[in-house]
């Protein structure tokens, strides 16, 4: 057993001085070793390649030392030094880019979003480039723009509704969002131009009173309208809420149509309360035709029948707010 031990000890030295021609078994003279061929096989391999990168033979490749790499010099022959690169972030601000700011979630430092919210990775503190680019990316963004759902819902408004109903809800806004939105613009430009958003014979403190907050007429007229159309479409399987979808959309076109055209015109015209109550019948067919057209899309059945019940919910909804608009006059202003 000791003879066999230094024959291999001796043909492992062999293998280091040079590239052996035979390696024999020492177990079994005159006979090769699978093992130890493929041993050679592989030293002489990276030798070659050594050799092949260097231009060198196999006996100086082995021979040659190997250097140490060397800052570089200048021109005059001094040496530059190598400054360390140093972050001047403090570690408060490394952390926080290195998690989630919404959840706390660690991040990979290529992940652009978070894995656990969805949220945007976020670095540094908020500028105004990034606003301006938010806001534009908020209006004219292809999927999810505001641009994007008024221009769905001018052509596609009911398949909208059914879309968000149905659980595709990433490629729009809410209808509930849109329409805060819309209302508050329609406030807004009501406010600065003096539009009479209600018209009497006599002034009294509940016309006063919803002139001065537009945004309530809206936001009674919303729930009154997806009532009436529940009750018309009481055998199409529809719950409530699923209406009220369909009408936050249709309300917020409605409420955009007024603030985009019916309000300027009557400011550019001539402001009068007799102008706006033209405009007020002039434009009256459009609102029932164009919510007529959306019912069409959204309720099941054939087309002509969605649109004769989006009409007649239409007029069930404007009949109960007058009458409760008539009641809120006689509790609050008895004597008008």
């Amino acid at each position: 057993m000791t003879a066999a031990f230094r024959a291999r000890e001796a043909a492992g030295a062999s293998g280091h001085s040079g590239h052996p021609t035979c390696l024999s078994d020492p177990l079994q003279p005159g006979r090769s070793n699978p093992v130890l061929r493929l041993f050679s096989a592989l030293s002489s391999a990276r030798w070659i390649s050594q050799s092949g990168r260097s231009g060198l033979t196999i006996s100086e490749a082995k021979e040659r030392p190997v250097r140490q790499s060397r800052p570089p010099q200048e021109s005059n022959g001094t040496k530059t030094k190598v400054m360390p690169v140093t972050d001047s972030r403090s570690d408060s601000e490394v952390a926080r880019e290195a998690a989630c700011r919404d959840c706390g979630a660690p991040l990979a430092p290529t992940q652009a979003y978070c894995g656990v919210c969805g949220q945007k990775r976020l670095a540094g503190r908020i500028t105004l480039h990034q606003i301006a680019r938010d806001l534009i990316h908020a209006l004219a963004h292809v999927d999810r723009g505001v641009l994007s759902l008024v221009r769905q819902l001018l052509v596609r408004p009911g398949a909208v509704a059914r879309d968000f109903i149905e659980g595709r809800r990433r490629r729009h806004f809410g209808p509930f969002a849109f329409l805060v939105v819309c209302v508050a613009a329609g406030a807004a430009a009501i406010a600065l131009s003096g539009y009479p958003v209600v018209t009497t014979n006599e002034p009294n403190r509940v016309a006063a009173f919803l002139q001065s907050h537009p945004n309530l007429v809206y936001f009674v007229h919303l729930p009154l309208l997806a009532a009436a159309l529940r009750v018309v479409c009481a055998l199409d399987h529809l719950h409530y809420a699923e209406h009220l979808v369909l009408v936050a959309y249709t309300e917020g076109m409605h409420v955009l149509w007024n603030t985009l055209v019916i309000v300027p015109g009557w400011y550019l015209i001539g402001p009068g309360p007799e102008l706006s109550q033209r405009l007020f019948y002039a434009t009256l067919p459009i609102w029932p035709l164009y919510f007529a057209f959306a019912c069409s899309q959204f309720l099941p059945g054939r087309r002509w029948v969605g649109a004769v019940k989006g009409i007649a919910a239409i007029a069930l909804a404007y009949a109960a707010l007058q009458l409760l608009t008539n009641a809120i006059t006689q509790v609050f202003a008895p004597g008008s």
